[in-house]
């Protein structure tokens, strides 16, 4: 699927602004979804097209994704001139790794403990699953389990006691992430907006998590969807094939004409 007219058209309307902001989540946007996270890199043309666009003048961009801030710089090994918001929100670089790393308090500590002593015994015994330790939380991860299994052990856990209904639950594809935060990839557009001073935003991301990011969109923001399911956003593309083709065609608009 190539970029519908209607789509193209908002974006030569987006670039003709004089500042811009560029945000995208990471997984299924940036990089394919694959079964083993660790192994996630953004596709060649993507990095290309962002690393360009980061260079350009008025021209800001950040990835927004639910990952730890350790773990997307290890993965996405971003381009210099790129922000990254990470743990939806939660986590800020803004000058060089680790400024902003999150540190849990002695109570965010405790319950932590106790949501692992729940949720760790449900997980072992379904094959395929695994948990994914985040500063501000945990997230059972069901992508390799097979599908009957992953959805009945996600509704297991989802069910908290009592003792924990005071975390934060964010369901995801084939995941649910428990957090003591209640921070948002909302949250990080509202910041970059306010850091950037601007509310020409283009969003773009595949997964429950990014409605957030949507919802937090400004009158003058655009939100490109990748991928099936409800949304908000105004516009949706196939995959990561479109979001590379995207981008691109964001240099071709952006770059000032010789």
């Amino acid at each position: 699927m190539s970029l519908s007219a209607e789509l193209k058209d908002a974006l030569r309307a987006f670039t003709a602004n004089e500042r811009v902001l560029l945000l995208t989540d990471f997984d299924g946007v940036l990089s394919d979804l694959i079964d083993d996270p660790r192994l996630s890199r953004i596709r060649d043309g993507s990095r290309a097209a962002l690393t360009t666009l980061s260079t350009l003048p008025f021209t800001d961009v950040g990835i927004v994704t639910g990952r730890p801030l350790a773990d997307i710089l290890e993965v996405a090994s971003p381009p210099a001139g790129v922000l990254v918001v990470a743990s939806h929100g939660l986590e800020f670089l803004q000058t060089s790794p680790g400024d902003d790393i999150y540190k849990p308090t002695a109570a965010d500590t405790e319950i932590l403990d106790a949501l692992s002593a729940f949720i760790t015994p449900l997980a072992a015994v379904v094959p395929g699953a695994w948990i994914e330790t985040k500063p501000a939380g945990m997230a059972v991860q069901t992508r390799l389990c097979e599908p009957d299994a992953g959805r009945q052990l996600l509704a297991i856990v989802g069910e908290l006691p009592d003792h924990l209904t005071s975390l934060t639950i964010r369901g995801g594809k084939d995941v649910l992430e428990f957090s003591v935060s209640s921070a948002t990839k909302g949250t990080a557009v509202t910041f970059l907006s306010e850091l950037k001073e601007t509310g020409n935003i283009l969003f773009i991301g595949d997964d429950v998590t990014d409605e957030d990011a949507f919802a937090a969109l400004p009158v003058t923001g655009i939100g490109v969807k990748v991928g099936p399911g409800e949304t908000r956003a105004a516009y949706r593309i196939s995959d990561t094939t479109d979001v590379t083709e995207l981008l691109e065609l964001l240099v071709e608009l952006r770059t000032p004409a010789l």
